[in-house]
């Protein structure tokens, strides 16, 4: 019996956090191939609106035993008043009521800082329940061994280090990341992330054979677009996370130039407004479903995906093993980094290995060399 098969027999009442489509296909399969007998609940963000409108269809009854609509953002911007410190406990209750009341084994979260993960161990658990990362580092770009690890401090994720204030103050501990959890990894083998901790080695989960392709089609609702014959698809950031906004869309302009407004299509990232570049005039990849069941579904050799640090194409070709051609853009911006150096030419030198087709324009002429080469296929 392996590891995580044998820590499943003490596992009595789950719950998965859940904030993404992508991370809500992850999160389905391992409640479909791992747990299917345990008691089992998911807890959903009110963002992105498709993720909103999966929850309230009722689908996820269908495979969770109950599920619950978090709104994070409240409580996040409740957070950035200090007067409501006097009573967070009252206020978080108020917003996770009534999955605070459930006293739950196991958590599974994707990011160490989501809020119901936050709430529920510093409000109720923090000595008895169990925490599991579901993501390997390719996907998440964290190791969250300490404060120092992937994201930077600064970012919005870590909610300006509300939690860890919290938790010294009440339990005395230095940091809501140095408290113990361990990872569920698909990929053990290629994983960068440090082994402090308890690493769990699960089946790679599939997604596309023996009819796994044709339930979350269903699932999602996924329908063919039909007539797509751009043959570049421009994966965006949040404009301005990444670096200066006009300077990312400076590099967006300077990839038209070469392969013309006709012959690309910007799939927006599910926290922009998706306006960004509607003065390019140039076609959007408007879908409520996540961009890796697109590419699962399509022959990818038709398409050139462009993106900076997007989780897409690592989940896509190393978690989901679909073979893919990639023009990164992260050398060309010099804003916030989610990777190091190390770990990036790690994982992109394991999507080469694995059949997928890389390649990362060191300055802005070598981007124009790679497109016109591209464009005399």
């Amino acid at each position: 019996m392996r590891a995580w098969e044998s820590c499943a027999f003490e596992m009595k009442n789950l719950i998965i956090v859940d904030n993404s489509l992508i991370n809500l296909m992850i999160a389905i399969q391992i409640r479909r191939k791992l747990f299917p007998e345990t008691r089992f609940d998911i807890a959903v963000t009110y963002k992105p609106d498709s993720l909103y409108l999966i929850q309230r269809s009722g689908k996820l009854e269908d495979v969770f035993d109950k599920t619950y609509l978090i709104d994070e953002k409240s409580i996040n911007s409740w957070f950035k008043k200090t007067e409501v410190l006097i009573g967070i406990k009252n206020a978080v209750r108020t917003l996770y009521h009534p999955v605070l009341d459930t006293d739950y084994t196991d958590i599974f979260f994707w990011n160490p800082s989501e809020c119901l993960y936050c709430a529920y161990v510093y409000l109720m658990k923090f000595q008895s329940v169990k925490l599991h990362v579901y993501a390997d580092a390719f996907g998440g770009g964290y190791t969250c061994d300490s404060p120092d690890d992937g994201w930077p401090k600064d970012y919005a994720i870590f909610k300006n280090g509300i939690w860890d204030y919290l938790f010294k103050k009440k339990y005395g501990v230095k940091s809501i990341r140095e408290y113990s959890f361990d990872y569920y990894m698909f990929r053990d083998e290629i994983s960068l992330v440090d082994r402090k901790r308890e690493v769990r080695t699960v089946p790679l989960l599939d997604f596309c054979k023996n009819g796994e392709l044709d339930f979350f089609n269903m699932f999602y609702g996924y329908k063919r677009l039909d007539g797509l014959s751009e043959k570049y698809c421009f994966i965006a950031n949040c404009l301005g996370e990444k670096a200066d906004p006009q300077y990312e869309k400076q590099i967006v302009k300077t990839i038209l130039d070469i392969v013309g407004n006709e012959n690309f299509m910007i799939k927006y990232h599910p926290r922009d407004t998706g306006d960004t570049y509607t003065d390019y005039n140039v076609n959007v990849l408007s879908i409520d479903y996540p961009l890796e069941l697109f590419i699962l579904n399509n022959n990818c050799n038709e398409y050139v995906f462009i993106a900076d640090e997007s989780s897409t194409v690592f989940y896509v070709s190393l978690l989901m093993k679909k073979k893919i051609r990639v023009l990164f853009l992260r050398s060309l911006y010099s804003g916030i980094k989610i990777f190091k150096d190390y770990e990036w030419d790690w994982y992109v030198e394991k999507m080469k290995e694995e059949g997928s087709v890389c390649y990362e324009p060191r300055d802005v002429n070598e981007l124009r060399m790679i497109l016109l080469k591209l464009e005399a296929e």
